[in-house]
């Protein structure tokens, strides 16, 4: 779950236009029936509690009647379902591109991309692995997602890696050995403007050295 301070939306495409990598047409939004609703859970006194997150707190507002009891909406800004299948990523003969190229939702200055499986470039003077680098602007998050068959291909599926902006980091020269022909996973990668802090859960949860043990291997 990804919570930001403003709103998620489709970022701006170019030349591209707004049917790369995928078609917005693709994108499923709640079809309301009054008949189907279900009402929103009612405590003992009578009230419909909602939960309102503020300053990392939750707060409860109380109504005597049911705040979602509605029937529509007017706009734009809705909640909406985008199915990993209906992405088709961008490649390219000879050069490697770049992540935000398949930005898949950006929030002010943070991106939200997911990178599907491609074939990589065929030129035999291409670079087939994104070179060695550092970001000073983004702290990066990256979760390998798995193989669209359900194959065991590199690292395990939800395996959550940070790298703090302005670290170095890419792939080793076994990693730059290993030569493939396409990305056999989904990779979903979110890069944040602002430093990320780390929770005592997610410290908890950490694997030591993994990164220089596994990552990037041949």
């Amino acid at each position: 779950m990804v919570q930001t301070r403003e709103r998620i939306a489709l970022p701006e495409r170019g030349l591209l236009g707004h049917f790369l990598p995928f078609d917005r047409g693709v994108l499923d939004v709640p079809q309301l029936d009054a008949q189907d609703t279900v009402p929103a859970p009612e405590n003992a006194s009578g009230e419909w509690e909602v939960l309102v997150t503020r300053n990392g707190e939750l707060s409860s507002i109380f109504y005597a009647f049911d705040p979602a009891d509605v029937e529509g909406w007017t706009g734009s800004l809705a909640p909406f379902r985008l199915r990993l299948t209906d992405i088709r990523p961008l490649t390219s003969e000879r050069l490697d591109v770049p992540p935000m190229t398949h930005a898949t939702f950006q929030s002010g200055q943070n991106w939200i991309v997911t990178m599907a499986p491609r074939p990589l470039q065929s030129a035999e003077d291409a670079e087939r692995a994104q070179p060695y680098h550092r970001n000073v602007d983004y702290d990066e998050v990256i979760v390998p997602l798995g193989s669209p068959d359900g194959r065991r291909v590199g690292p395990p599926p939800g395996l959550m890696s940070v790298t703090p902006g302005g670290m170095n980091h890419g792939p080793n020269q076994a990693r730059l050995a290993a030569v493939r022909d396409r990305l056999p996973i989904y990779v979903w990668n979110i890069d944040t403007a602002r430093p990320l802090h780390y929770t005592d859960a997610f410290a908890a949860g950490e694997i030591p050295d993994f990164a220089q043990r596994e990552s990037f291997r041949g």
